[in-house]
């Protein structure tokens, strides 16, 4: 690369941490207490399904922060909602006016806006570390929403990010050119290539990343895919820098 790197930014969940116990595992303990019978397995499969086939995670433009929240809710309550109905035999439509439903994805909801819900991977701190080390500007580049600020605070990292951009907040999700050039301008607006983004997605993060101009490193855990060419591919975090280094 023709400049020296000047700033890092990192995906959230998948790449700095994780949930605690599978999504279907919390789906189904919070289900049964409603008095939905469904099976811990086939939550996750169609937990999945569901996100995978929603819209992206971005509220439109003209929205404000004051409506915000109501639009992040009925976003992940569809989700939830097309999750359950699949598993269940029921019509999204018709779970919507279950109160049971209601107090179910309100559980699910304020859940997973608690720290304790993730755990950090055991790389991530000292990866984040190295980063401040080298005297690197750091930021977090999440397709998430507003709760993501207190769980980083709950997992003791937020302190390591001079910027946390999430979609919610941008109204555009990774992988769309316009949330790159968002975090880069609150990071410092240098030239793009002096920017390296890391995530676990191939085409969210590291394809995002380099449609944007920015250097790229996919995290990957353990898949068989080909990123494109001049990615760089640590299996784990802790490989990142070294891999950097190589280069």
């Amino acid at each position: 690369m023709s400049q020296s790197l000047y700033a890092v930014t990192f995906d959230a969940v998948g790449t700095l941490f994780a949930v605690r116990e599978p999504v279907g595992s919390t789906y189904g303990e919070l289900a049964r207490a409603q008095g939905f019978a469904a099976a811990n397995r086939d939550l996750g499969k169609a937990f999945a399904r569901a996100v995978r086939n929603a819209p992206p995670l971005a509220t439109p433009g003209s929205l404000d922060a004051s409506h915000r929240e109501g639009w992040v809710r009925q976003w992940w309550r569809n989700v939830v909602g097309q999750c359950l109905g699949e598993v269940i035999g029921s019509e999204p439509a018709t779970l919507a006016k279950d109160k049971h439903f209601e107090q179910f994805f309100e559980a699910a909801f304020s859940h997973y806006g608690d720290a304790n819900a993730w755990k950090l991977f055991d790389e991530s701190v000292p990866t984040l570390d190295e980063a401040r080390t080298r005297g690197l500007r750091v930021g977090i580049l999440s397709n998430f929403d507003d709760r993501l600020d207190g769980v980083l605070k709950g997992l003791g990292i937020r302190h390591y990010f001079d910027d946390v951009v999430v979609s919610t907040q941008v109204g555009v999700a990774k992988p769309a050119r316009a949330i790159f050039e968002h975090a880069r301008r609150g990071l410092g607006d240098e030239p793009a290539e002096r920017y390296l983004h890391v995530g676990d997605s191939l085409s969210l993060d590291a394809q995002g990343a380099l449609d944007a101009g920015w250097r790229a490193a996919w995290l990957d855990r353990g898949q068989e895919k080909e990123p494109a060419q001049g990615v760089l591919r640590p299996r784990t975090l802790d490989e990142l820098f070294p891999l950097l280094d190589a280069q």
